[in-house]
């Protein structure tokens, strides 16, 4: 149970509601000449691509992919998933390493025109979190922020199903403390053993993070499966289930909103849903 220390009402800091950009990811083909095609023929104006390379020698061989969506007249965002780089291991050299790299990384996509890139803490380290320190996730993510704001690019860290970034507190702590910005992932909050086990409304979640939120994952759920020992990303059916954190993240300064899905049928359903959810909503929020 969380300790109440922190609360929604006195986090929150409600703007004028907008309306956000909808993005499709690069799970929907990792060809990005492919990819381009399909955002234009489908009227999207925005990607969020995941860089798939974890070091140097891959992020150059990446580089004409990167080149390519800068060309593209599209709104592009970067996603750095990365499971060998991880700002809060407890091996100091480790975590100095993975800080490098995410600069590099910063490098690329600021010399390329974008302005956001995504990082997580504990990704690589579902199962062995004691491998982990918050003292270095609070020094490194801070290092890898600051250098992030010197080049414009806004450095955004993602809540998951486990690790600190699960709870509330330990996420907004992490971003305030750091300057780093939030993205909301819909998919994990709602699969959040908080969420799940009733400890927590994940109303309250968005509320807690809402002045820091730049940009959010939408999609209803991820389940984990364990015969993979991978998760999957659930498309949702309607909008019963993320219609009251979509309702909420309307609150706030968020203006990107993430279809993480590949499969182009549940893609294109899913902006139809946000579509006709954006068209029925009162843009006064009082």
């Amino acid at each position: 149970m969380l300790s109440g220390k922190l609360t929604w009402n006195n986090m929150i800091s409600v703007s004028k509601a907008h309306t956000p950009q909808i993005a499709i990811s690069s799970r929907v083909d990792q060809r990005v000449g492919n990819l381009i095609d399909f955002a234009l023929q489908n009227h999207f104006r925005a990607i969020e691509y995941t860089i798939k390379a974890e070091d140097t020698p891959l992020l150059k061989k990446e580089i004409p992919a990167i080149d390519a969506l800068a060309g593209s007249a599209l709104d592009i965002r970067y996603h750095a998933p990365f499971k060998t780089v991880e700002l809060s291991h407890k091996d100091r050299e480790y975590t100095e390493r993975s800080s490098k790299y995410l600069k590099e990384c910063i490098d690329v996509i600021a010399d390329h025109g974008a302005h956001h890139m995504v990082v997580h803490i504990a990704f690589g380290f579902r199962f062995s979190l004691e491998s982990l320190s918050y003292s270095h996730a609070l020094k490194y993510l801070e290092e890898v922020a600051s250098y992030g704001h010197a080049r414009g690019v806004t450095v955004c860290l993602e809540n998951l199903t486990y690790g600190w970034t699960n709870n509330p507190e330990t996420f907004l702590e992490l971003v305030r403390e750091s300057g780093a910005r939030a993205t909301i992932d819909i998919g994990h909050l709602s699969a959040s053993p908080l969420i799940v086990d009733g400890d927590l409304p994940g109303t309250d979640f968005i509320r807690m993070l809402a002045p820091y939120i730049a940009g959010a994952h939408v999609y209803e759920i991820e389940i984990f499966d364990t015969d993979a020992m991978t998760p999957r990303h659930i498309a949702p059916k309607d909008t019963t289930i993320i219609q009251p954190l979509l309702t909420e993240l309307l609150h706030t300064d968020c203006n990107w909103w993430l279809i993480e899905l590949g499969d182009k049928r549940e893609v294109m359903e899913t902006n139809q849903l946000l579509t006709n959810f954006l068209s029925g909503c009162s843009m006064e929020i009082t």
